[in-house]
């Protein structure tokens, strides 16, 4: 009777995956076409814009993963300022438009936030302005097409994430 009981846990588990027990992520991306820095390099300006917002919509998904279930976070970002500056370089195939990243452009954004109870109570609001930090400092790093393309802005919003909600997070 529990090896059944223990496979039929097992069995949901695998039907209900665990990303179904996280908290709700209402985000929204206020006015992107008006950010501080969403500049492609070598991309198409919407495709470019779509990839790197679902990126990062893609780390709040992630990251609301460790809340509890019966909890919503409400993200609205204001401001999105990529790591790096789009500069023109000589190449092979002439000149090219690419992202430099040096410690001088670090990635900021700006956002206003509010986690819920199940109830609607307001358990944290405020509003941040982030900034990177100078991990940047070892060199020019030429950001590719890959998907990590955003790893500097998702760096910065996990440790403020851990940070404005340790008291939330499930272990």
């Amino acid at each position: 009777m529990r090896s059944k009981l223990l496979l039929g846990v097992m069995a949901g588990m695998l039907i209900y995956p665990f990303s179904a027990l996280s908290a709700e992520l209402d985000l929204t991306w206020e006015n992107p076409e008006s950010y501080t820095d969403l500049q492609e390099a070598d991309e198409h300006r919407n495709r470019f814009r779509e990839r790197t917002l679902n990126a990062l919509e893609s780390k709040f998904n992630q990251l609301a993963e460790w809340l509890p279930e019966d909890q919503v976070l409400v993200i609205k970002v204001t401001d999105v300022d990529l790591a790096g500056r789009v500069e023109p370089m000589r190449t092979g195939a002439g000149l090219q438009r690419v992202r430099v990243i040096r410690s001088l452009h670090q990635p900021r954004m700006s956002l206003e936030y509010q986690l819920q109870a199940s109830d609607g109570s307001v358990l944290e609001e405020g509003t941040e302005s982030l900034r990177g930090r100078g991990h940047m400092d070892h060199g020019r790093i030429i950001a590719s097409q890959d998907r990590e393309h955003v790893r500097f802005e998702s760096e910065m919003i996990e440790r403020w994430f851990r940070s404005t909600f340790a008291d939330y997070l499930q272990d």
